[in-house]
Protein backbone atom coordinates (compact mmCIF):
# COMPACT_ATOMS: atom_id res chain seq x y z
CA UNK A 1 0.00 0.00 0.00
CA UNK A 2 1.41 3.43 -0.48
CA UNK A 3 2.02 6.20 1.85
CA UNK A 4 -0.63 8.59 0.16
CA UNK A 5 -3.01 5.50 0.40
CA UNK A 6 -1.97 5.17 4.12
CA UNK A 7 -4.13 7.83 6.19
CA UNK A 8 -7.33 6.50 4.44
CA UNK A 9 -6.57 2.97 5.01
CA UNK A 10 -6.15 3.91 8.70
CA UNK A 11 -9.42 5.93 9.06
CA UNK A 12 -11.37 2.67 7.23
CA UNK A 13 -9.64 0.18 9.81
CA UNK A 14 -10.28 2.61 12.43
CA UNK A 15 -14.38 2.49 11.51
CA UNK A 16 -14.51 -0.77 11.26
CA UNK A 17 -12.92 -1.28 14.91
CA UNK A 18 -15.19 1.02 16.21
CA UNK A 19 -18.02 -0.64 15.14
CA UNK A 20 -16.76 -4.32 16.06
CA UNK A 21 -15.86 -2.37 19.43
CA UNK A 22 -19.77 -1.05 20.06
CA UNK A 23 -21.96 -3.58 17.54
CA UNK A 24 -25.05 -4.63 19.81
CA UNK A 25 -24.94 -7.19 21.63
CA UNK A 26 -26.71 -8.95 24.28
CA UNK A 27 -26.59 -6.19 26.93
CA UNK A 28 -25.78 -2.46 26.96
CA UNK A 29 -23.22 -1.65 24.77
CA UNK A 30 -20.41 1.26 24.65
CA UNK A 31 -22.56 3.84 22.32
CA UNK A 32 -25.48 2.67 24.50
CA UNK A 33 -23.53 3.74 27.49
CA UNK A 34 -21.88 6.80 26.10
CA UNK A 35 -25.59 8.09 25.06
CA UNK A 36 -26.76 7.49 28.65
CA UNK A 37 -23.92 9.55 29.81
CA UNK A 38 -24.21 12.55 27.55
CA UNK A 39 -27.87 12.59 28.57
CA UNK A 40 -28.16 12.27 32.00
CA UNK A 41 -24.30 13.40 33.24
CA UNK A 42 -24.34 16.24 35.24
CA UNK A 43 -21.14 17.52 34.40
CA UNK A 44 -21.47 17.31 30.35
CA UNK A 45 -24.85 18.83 30.89
CA UNK A 46 -23.56 22.00 32.46
CA UNK A 47 -20.66 22.01 30.05
CA UNK A 48 -22.75 21.85 27.57
CA UNK A 49 -25.31 24.66 28.75
CA UNK A 50 -22.02 26.53 29.23
CA UNK A 51 -20.89 26.33 25.71
CA UNK A 52 -24.37 27.30 24.53
CA UNK A 53 -24.12 30.30 26.72
CA UNK A 54 -20.83 31.12 25.81
CA UNK A 55 -21.76 30.78 21.82
CA UNK A 56 -24.34 33.35 22.33
CA UNK A 57 -22.36 35.98 24.64
CA UNK A 58 -19.53 36.39 21.83
CA UNK A 59 -22.04 38.79 20.17
CA UNK A 60 -20.90 40.96 22.93
CA UNK A 61 -18.11 41.89 20.49
CA UNK A 62 -20.93 44.24 18.73
CA UNK A 63 -20.94 46.01 21.94
CA UNK A 64 -18.04 48.95 20.89
CA UNK A 65 -19.89 49.57 17.26
CA UNK A 66 -23.85 49.08 18.18
CA UNK A 67 -24.91 52.71 17.27
CA UNK A 68 -25.72 54.41 20.55
CA UNK A 69 -29.31 56.52 20.65
CA UNK A 70 -29.52 59.45 23.12
CA UNK A 71 -32.45 61.11 23.55
CA UNK A 72 -32.22 64.63 26.36
CA UNK A 73 -34.37 67.33 27.78
CA UNK A 74 -33.49 70.58 29.53
CA UNK A 75 -34.87 73.17 31.20
CA UNK A 76 -33.06 76.63 31.54
CA UNK A 77 -34.51 79.97 33.77
CA UNK A 78 -31.86 82.82 33.61
CA UNK A 79 -32.38 85.94 35.34
CA UNK A 80 -29.32 88.04 34.91
CA UNK A 81 -28.51 91.16 33.83
CA UNK A 82 -27.45 91.39 30.14
CA UNK A 83 -27.01 94.08 27.56
CA UNK A 84 -29.56 93.60 26.41
CA UNK A 85 -32.07 93.88 29.85
CA UNK A 86 -33.47 97.32 29.08
CA UNK A 87 -35.89 96.18 26.35
CA UNK A 88 -35.56 92.28 26.67
CA UNK A 89 -36.18 92.59 30.63
CA UNK A 90 -33.96 89.82 32.84
CA UNK A 91 -35.30 86.90 32.83
CA UNK A 92 -35.02 84.18 29.90
CA UNK A 93 -36.39 80.33 29.62
CA UNK A 94 -34.87 78.03 27.48
CA UNK A 95 -36.44 74.94 26.59
CA UNK A 96 -34.30 72.45 24.92
CA UNK A 97 -34.79 69.20 23.18
CA UNK A 98 -32.26 66.77 21.66
CA UNK A 99 -31.83 63.36 20.01
CA UNK A 100 -28.60 61.99 19.01
CA UNK A 101 -27.36 58.78 17.57
CA UNK A 102 -23.75 57.74 17.86
CA UNK A 103 -21.55 54.87 16.53
CA UNK A 104 -17.98 53.96 16.03
CA UNK A 105 -16.94 51.95 13.13
CA UNK A 106 -14.18 49.41 12.87
CA UNK A 107 -11.46 52.00 11.63
CA UNK A 108 -12.15 54.21 14.34
CA UNK A 109 -13.82 56.85 13.34
CA UNK A 110 -16.47 57.72 15.04
CA UNK A 111 -19.87 59.45 13.83
CA UNK A 112 -22.81 61.17 15.33
CA UNK A 113 -25.90 63.11 13.49
CA UNK A 114 -28.64 64.13 15.30
CA UNK A 115 -31.18 66.98 15.96
CA UNK A 116 -31.80 70.00 18.39
CA UNK A 117 -34.88 72.00 19.34
CA UNK A 118 -34.63 75.07 21.55
CA UNK A 119 -37.34 77.25 22.78
CA UNK A 120 -36.29 80.86 24.41
CA UNK A 121 -39.15 83.00 25.97
CA UNK A 122 -38.21 86.53 26.90
CA UNK A 123 -41.57 87.28 29.26
CA UNK A 124 -40.47 91.33 30.21
CA UNK A 125 -39.68 91.56 27.17
CA UNK A 126 -41.18 94.79 25.33
CA UNK A 127 -40.57 94.51 21.48
CA UNK A 128 -43.16 91.62 21.01
CA UNK A 129 -42.81 89.37 18.23
CA UNK A 130 -39.91 87.44 17.50
CA UNK A 131 -38.51 88.79 20.24
CA UNK A 132 -40.62 87.80 23.07
CA UNK A 133 -40.18 83.90 21.95
CA UNK A 134 -38.53 82.09 18.98
CA UNK A 135 -37.86 78.63 18.54
CA UNK A 136 -34.17 77.34 16.78
CA UNK A 137 -33.67 73.42 15.46
CA UNK A 138 -29.91 72.46 14.83
CA UNK A 139 -29.83 69.24 12.69
CA UNK A 140 -26.23 68.03 12.72
CA UNK A 141 -23.37 65.25 11.75
CA UNK A 142 -19.82 65.29 13.86
CA UNK A 143 -17.22 63.29 12.66
CA UNK A 144 -14.01 62.33 14.72
CA UNK A 145 -11.49 61.15 13.29
CA UNK A 146 -8.26 59.82 15.95
CA UNK A 147 -4.88 60.42 14.80
CA UNK A 148 -2.93 58.78 17.87
CA UNK A 149 -4.89 56.80 20.20
CA UNK A 150 -6.90 54.19 18.60
CA UNK A 151 -5.21 55.21 14.99
CA UNK A 152 -6.79 52.85 12.78
CA UNK A 153 -9.41 51.71 14.88
CA UNK A 154 -6.51 49.65 16.61
CA UNK A 155 -7.93 49.16 19.72
CA UNK A 156 -11.56 49.05 18.63
CA UNK A 157 -10.54 45.87 16.78
CA UNK A 158 -8.68 44.92 19.20
CA UNK A 159 -11.69 44.93 22.08
CA UNK A 160 -13.29 43.14 19.83
CA UNK A 161 -11.14 40.74 19.16
CA UNK A 162 -10.41 40.51 22.43
CA UNK A 163 -13.79 39.58 23.73
CA UNK A 164 -14.19 36.91 20.62
CA UNK A 165 -11.12 35.26 21.53
CA UNK A 166 -11.58 35.10 25.24
CA UNK A 167 -15.42 33.70 24.71
CA UNK A 168 -13.78 30.78 22.65
CA UNK A 169 -11.04 30.15 24.68
CA UNK A 170 -13.71 29.31 27.44
CA UNK A 171 -15.57 27.44 24.72
CA UNK A 172 -12.88 24.96 24.13
CA UNK A 173 -12.20 24.26 27.83
CA UNK A 174 -15.44 23.15 28.04
CA UNK A 175 -15.60 21.10 25.21
CA UNK A 176 -12.38 19.70 26.38
CA UNK A 177 -14.18 18.59 29.77
CA UNK A 178 -16.59 16.78 27.78
CA UNK A 179 -14.04 14.81 25.79
CA UNK A 180 -12.47 14.12 29.40
CA UNK A 181 -15.77 12.70 30.82
CA UNK A 182 -16.50 10.68 27.65
CA UNK A 183 -12.82 9.25 27.59
CA UNK A 184 -13.78 8.17 31.82
CA UNK A 185 -17.00 6.98 30.79
CA UNK A 186 -15.66 4.94 28.28
CA UNK A 187 -12.92 3.47 30.29
CA UNK A 188 -15.34 3.03 33.46
CA UNK A 189 -17.42 0.91 30.75
CA UNK A 190 -14.17 -1.73 29.83
CA UNK A 191 -13.40 -1.53 33.44
CA UNK A 192 -16.41 -3.12 34.79
CA UNK A 193 -16.52 -5.19 31.65
CA UNK A 194 -13.19 -6.70 32.74
CA UNK A 195 -13.93 -6.62 36.63
CA UNK A 196 -16.82 -9.19 36.16
CA UNK A 197 -14.30 -11.29 33.51
CA UNK A 198 -11.90 -11.09 36.48
CA UNK A 199 -14.86 -12.13 38.76
CA UNK A 200 -15.37 -15.37 36.51
CA UNK A 201 -11.52 -16.09 36.47
CA UNK A 202 -11.76 -15.98 39.96
CA UNK A 203 -14.56 -17.90 40.59
CA UNK A 204 -12.67 -20.65 37.95
CA UNK A 205 -9.64 -20.21 40.60
CA UNK A 206 -11.98 -21.28 43.93
CA UNK A 207 -13.42 -24.33 41.78
CA UNK A 208 -9.87 -25.26 40.91
CA UNK A 209 -9.03 -25.34 44.52
CA UNK A 210 -12.25 -27.02 46.27
CA UNK A 211 -11.63 -29.71 44.04
CA UNK A 212 -7.78 -29.95 44.93
CA UNK A 213 -8.94 -30.00 48.54
CA UNK A 214 -11.16 -32.43 48.03
CA UNK A 215 -8.47 -34.36 45.98
CA UNK A 216 -5.71 -34.34 48.17
CA UNK A 217 -8.65 -35.33 51.70
CA UNK A 218 -9.60 -38.73 49.58
CA UNK A 219 -5.53 -39.46 49.39
CA UNK A 220 -5.00 -38.88 53.11
CA UNK A 221 -8.09 -40.85 54.38
CA UNK A 222 -6.57 -43.60 51.96
CA UNK A 223 -2.94 -43.25 53.79
CA UNK A 224 -1.42 -41.83 50.38
CA UNK A 225 -0.95 -38.10 51.24
CA UNK A 226 1.15 -36.35 53.84
CA UNK A 227 -0.95 -33.61 55.98
CA UNK A 228 1.44 -30.61 55.00
CA UNK A 229 -0.28 -31.13 51.45
CA UNK A 230 -4.24 -31.35 52.52
CA UNK A 231 -2.25 -27.74 54.39
CA UNK A 232 -1.32 -26.16 51.17
CA UNK A 233 -4.48 -27.15 49.19
CA UNK A 234 -6.50 -25.73 51.76
CA UNK A 235 -3.98 -22.27 52.10
CA UNK A 236 -4.43 -22.23 48.53
CA UNK A 237 -8.38 -22.47 48.70
CA UNK A 238 -8.86 -19.73 51.28
CA UNK A 239 -6.30 -17.08 49.27
CA UNK A 240 -8.19 -18.14 46.56
CA UNK A 241 -11.19 -16.95 47.95
CA UNK A 242 -9.65 -13.86 49.29
CA UNK A 243 -9.46 -13.22 45.35
CA UNK A 244 -12.72 -13.28 44.49
CA UNK A 245 -13.92 -11.54 47.01
CA UNK A 246 -11.77 -8.75 45.82
CA UNK A 247 -12.58 -9.18 42.59
CA UNK A 248 -16.14 -8.72 43.84
CA UNK A 249 -15.73 -5.65 45.74
CA UNK A 250 -13.91 -4.33 42.23
CA UNK A 251 -17.02 -5.08 40.50
CA UNK A 252 -19.02 -2.89 42.93
CA UNK A 253 -16.73 -0.29 42.63
CA UNK A 254 -16.93 0.04 38.97
CA UNK A 255 -20.99 -0.47 38.78
CA UNK A 256 -21.10 2.82 41.44
CA UNK A 257 -18.72 4.53 39.36
CA UNK A 258 -20.31 3.21 36.01
CA UNK A 259 -24.13 4.01 37.50
CA UNK A 260 -22.70 7.85 38.36
CA UNK A 261 -21.38 8.79 34.93
CA UNK A 262 -25.26 7.87 33.37
CA UNK A 263 -27.31 9.90 36.37
CA UNK A 264 -28.43 6.63 38.54
CA UNK A 265 -28.51 5.95 41.83
CA UNK A 266 -24.63 4.30 42.37
CA UNK A 267 -26.68 0.88 44.01
CA UNK A 268 -28.86 0.25 40.80
CA UNK A 269 -28.34 -2.61 39.47
CA UNK A 270 -26.40 -2.89 36.12
CA UNK A 271 -27.20 -4.86 32.92
CA UNK A 272 -24.51 -7.01 31.33
CA UNK A 273 -21.82 -5.56 29.14
CA UNK A 274 -20.22 -6.25 25.72
CA UNK A 275 -17.54 -8.56 25.69
CA UNK A 276 -14.18 -8.02 23.67
CA UNK A 277 -11.98 -10.64 22.57
CA UNK A 278 -7.98 -11.01 21.79
CA UNK A 279 -8.58 -10.61 17.94
CA UNK A 280 -10.50 -7.33 18.04
CA UNK A 281 -8.00 -5.86 20.20
CA UNK A 282 -5.11 -7.25 18.35
CA UNK A 283 -6.48 -5.91 15.37
CA UNK A 284 -7.42 -2.07 16.12
CA UNK A 285 -5.46 0.15 14.70
CA UNK A 286 -4.02 3.01 16.41
CA UNK A 287 -6.18 6.63 14.94
CA UNK A 288 -5.55 9.84 13.42
CA UNK A 289 -4.45 12.35 15.70
CA UNK A 290 -7.23 15.09 15.91
CA UNK A 291 -7.81 17.93 17.41
CA UNK A 292 -6.92 18.75 20.92
CA UNK A 293 -9.39 21.52 23.10
CA UNK A 294 -7.28 22.37 25.52
CA UNK A 295 -4.65 23.54 23.64
CA UNK A 296 -6.60 24.89 21.13
CA UNK A 297 -8.26 26.92 24.27
CA UNK A 298 -4.68 27.97 24.88
CA UNK A 299 -4.29 29.41 21.25
CA UNK A 300 -7.28 31.45 21.75
CA UNK A 301 -6.44 32.62 25.41
CA UNK A 302 -2.81 33.43 23.32
CA UNK A 303 -5.42 35.84 21.08
CA UNK A 304 -7.14 37.61 23.35
CA UNK A 305 -4.22 38.15 25.65
CA UNK A 306 -2.78 40.06 22.18
CA UNK A 307 -6.10 41.86 22.01
CA UNK A 308 -5.81 42.71 25.45
CA UNK A 309 -2.03 44.28 25.50
CA UNK A 310 -2.79 46.43 22.30
CA UNK A 311 -5.57 48.02 23.89
CA UNK A 312 -3.69 48.46 27.46
CA UNK A 313 -0.34 50.00 25.51
CA UNK A 314 -2.86 51.75 23.22
CA UNK A 315 -4.61 53.39 26.20
CA UNK A 316 -2.05 54.89 27.75
CA UNK A 317 -1.13 57.08 24.45
CA UNK A 318 -2.37 60.63 24.24
CA UNK A 319 -5.62 61.18 22.32
CA UNK A 320 -5.15 63.64 18.99
CA UNK A 321 -8.21 63.95 17.16
CA UNK A 322 -9.27 65.72 14.07
CA UNK A 323 -13.06 66.95 14.53
CA UNK A 324 -15.35 68.03 11.33
CA UNK A 325 -18.76 69.45 12.23
CA UNK A 326 -21.55 70.20 10.46
CA UNK A 327 -25.30 72.22 10.83
CA UNK A 328 -28.11 73.65 9.76
CA UNK A 329 -29.38 76.38 11.51
CA UNK A 330 -33.26 77.04 11.13
CA UNK A 331 -34.75 79.98 13.09
CA UNK A 332 -38.87 81.17 13.21
CA UNK A 333 -41.40 82.47 16.09
CA UNK A 334 -42.62 79.30 16.13
CA UNK A 335 -41.69 75.63 16.81
CA UNK A 336 -43.75 74.41 13.94
CA UNK A 337 -41.56 76.35 11.65
CA UNK A 338 -38.75 75.93 12.76
CA UNK A 339 -39.55 71.94 12.35
CA UNK A 340 -40.80 72.76 8.40
CA UNK A 341 -37.42 73.82 7.91
CA UNK A 342 -35.25 71.33 8.91
CA UNK A 343 -33.43 70.71 5.83
CA UNK A 344 -33.05 74.29 4.41
CA UNK A 345 -29.17 75.27 4.06
CA UNK A 346 -29.81 78.88 4.26
CA UNK A 347 -27.58 79.42 7.52
CA UNK A 348 -25.48 76.55 7.64
CA UNK A 349 -22.23 76.41 10.16
CA UNK A 350 -19.18 74.06 9.16
CA UNK A 351 -16.39 73.79 11.56
CA UNK A 352 -12.91 71.66 11.38
CA UNK A 353 -10.66 71.57 14.93
CA UNK A 354 -8.33 69.18 16.19
CA UNK A 355 -8.17 68.03 19.85
CA UNK A 356 -5.05 66.90 21.98
CA UNK A 357 -5.56 65.15 25.46
CA UNK A 358 -3.07 63.37 27.58
CA UNK A 359 -1.95 62.63 31.27
CA UNK A 360 -0.41 65.49 33.02
CA UNK A 361 1.67 63.62 35.40
CA UNK A 362 2.49 60.15 33.13
CA UNK A 363 6.98 59.84 33.06
CA UNK A 364 8.39 57.95 30.91
CA UNK A 365 10.00 55.91 33.24
CA UNK A 366 6.06 54.98 34.01
CA UNK A 367 5.43 54.12 30.82
CA UNK A 368 8.05 52.09 29.92
CA UNK A 369 7.36 49.83 33.45
CA UNK A 370 3.55 48.77 32.15
CA UNK A 371 4.54 48.62 28.46
CA UNK A 372 7.38 45.97 30.44
CA UNK A 373 4.65 44.28 32.31
CA UNK A 374 2.40 44.21 29.41
CA UNK A 375 5.18 42.66 26.84
CA UNK A 376 5.97 40.18 30.07
CA UNK A 377 2.64 38.87 30.43
CA UNK A 378 2.12 38.02 26.81
CA UNK A 379 5.55 36.35 26.74
CA UNK A 380 3.82 34.05 29.42
CA UNK A 381 0.68 33.23 27.67
CA UNK A 382 2.83 32.58 24.82
CA UNK A 383 4.70 30.00 26.33
CA UNK A 384 2.20 28.52 28.01
CA UNK A 385 0.49 27.86 24.46
CA UNK A 386 3.63 26.25 23.56
CA UNK A 387 4.31 24.26 26.44
CA UNK A 388 0.82 23.03 25.81
CA UNK A 389 1.49 21.84 22.36
CA UNK A 390 4.29 20.10 23.52
CA UNK A 391 2.81 18.52 26.18
CA UNK A 392 -0.33 17.47 23.37
CA UNK A 393 2.27 15.98 21.12
CA UNK A 394 4.74 14.25 24.01
CA UNK A 395 1.05 12.49 25.07
CA UNK A 396 -0.05 11.66 22.36
CA UNK A 397 3.35 9.42 20.90
CA UNK A 398 3.92 8.21 24.42
CA UNK A 399 0.14 6.79 24.07
CA UNK A 400 0.31 5.43 20.40
CA UNK A 401 3.81 3.40 21.60
CA UNK A 402 2.62 2.22 24.83
CA UNK A 403 -0.56 0.89 22.85
CA UNK A 404 1.28 -0.29 19.75
CA UNK A 405 3.67 -2.30 22.79
CA UNK A 406 0.90 -3.31 24.49
CA UNK A 407 -0.63 -4.93 21.81
CA UNK A 408 2.33 -7.07 20.90
CA UNK A 409 2.86 -7.97 24.77
CA UNK A 410 -0.99 -9.14 24.44
CA UNK A 411 -0.09 -11.66 21.71
CA UNK A 412 2.74 -12.59 24.47
CA UNK A 413 0.86 -12.88 27.36
CA UNK A 414 -1.90 -15.58 25.31
CA UNK A 415 0.84 -17.36 24.64
CA UNK A 416 2.25 -17.19 28.17
CA UNK A 417 -1.34 -18.38 29.23
CA UNK A 418 -1.78 -21.57 26.88
CA UNK A 419 1.71 -22.74 27.97
CA UNK A 420 0.59 -22.09 32.09
CA UNK A 421 -2.60 -23.95 31.55
CA UNK A 422 -0.79 -26.56 29.61
CA UNK A 423 1.91 -26.83 32.40
CA UNK A 424 -0.42 -27.26 34.63
CA UNK A 425 -2.34 -29.89 33.48
CA UNK A 426 0.78 -31.83 32.60
CA UNK A 427 1.54 -31.04 36.35
CA UNK A 428 -1.62 -32.17 37.71
CA UNK A 429 -1.87 -35.64 35.60
CA UNK A 430 1.81 -36.20 37.38
CA UNK A 431 0.84 -35.56 40.59
CA UNK A 432 -2.07 -38.05 39.98
CA UNK A 433 0.30 -40.36 38.73
CA UNK A 434 2.58 -39.87 41.86
CA UNK A 435 5.52 -38.41 39.62
CA UNK A 436 5.53 -35.13 41.35
CA UNK A 437 4.57 -33.05 44.59
CA UNK A 438 1.31 -31.35 45.54
CA UNK A 439 4.22 -27.83 45.72
CA UNK A 440 5.03 -28.37 42.22
CA UNK A 441 1.20 -28.76 41.49
CA UNK A 442 0.79 -25.44 43.41
CA UNK A 443 3.42 -23.69 41.68
CA UNK A 444 1.82 -24.44 38.58
CA UNK A 445 -1.42 -23.85 39.01
CA UNK A 446 -0.32 -20.04 40.88
CA UNK A 447 1.79 -19.60 37.78
CA UNK A 448 -1.41 -20.34 35.69
CA UNK A 449 -3.89 -17.68 37.48
CA UNK A 450 -1.56 -14.87 37.39
CA UNK A 451 -0.89 -15.65 33.85
CA UNK A 452 -4.86 -15.33 33.21
CA UNK A 453 -4.49 -12.23 35.11
CA UNK A 454 -1.84 -10.37 33.80
CA UNK A 455 -3.87 -11.40 30.58
CA UNK A 456 -6.37 -9.58 32.05
CA UNK A 457 -4.53 -6.46 33.06
CA UNK A 458 -3.41 -6.31 29.51
CA UNK A 459 -6.67 -6.23 27.74
CA UNK A 460 -7.59 -3.71 30.13
CA UNK A 461 -4.49 -1.26 29.98
CA UNK A 462 -4.77 -1.54 25.59
CA UNK A 463 -8.88 -0.51 26.28
CA UNK A 464 -7.90 2.25 28.93
CA UNK A 465 -5.26 3.74 26.23
CA UNK A 466 -7.73 3.41 23.45
CA UNK A 467 -9.67 5.50 25.72
CA UNK A 468 -7.63 8.59 25.55
CA UNK A 469 -8.23 9.13 21.90
CA UNK A 470 -11.13 10.99 23.07
CA UNK A 471 -8.82 13.73 24.53
CA UNK A 472 -7.93 14.21 21.26
CA UNK A 473 -10.81 14.39 19.21
CA UNK A 474 -10.03 11.07 17.72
Amino acid sequence: MSKKNAPLSRVIVGLMVGIALTQPAMGLTLDEFIGQVKEKNTGLQVALKTIDALTNKIQEREAPTIPQFLVSYSFLSDKKISTFSSFLGTESTIQTVGAVVKTQLDSGVSLSGGYELDRTTYPQSTLGGSTKAYSTGTPFVEVVYPLWKNGSGKTTRATRSGIEEAYLSAIKLNEFAIDTGLAQAETIYWRLSLAREAVIIAEEAVTRAKKMVAWTQSRQQLALGDQSDLLQVQALQELRQLELRAAKEEVKSAERTFNALRGNDPNVAVEPLKEINDAQLIRIKWPIKGPRKDVHSAYHNLMAARAKTTVDIDMLEPALNLIGQFKLNQYDSSTLGVIKRTVATDYPTAYVGVQFSGALDMRASTLDTIRLGNKELLEATELNYKQKMTDADNQWNDLQHRFDDTQHRLELVQRVETIQRQKWQLESNRHQKGRSTMLQVLNTEQDYANARLTHLRTKAEILTLFAQRKLFGS
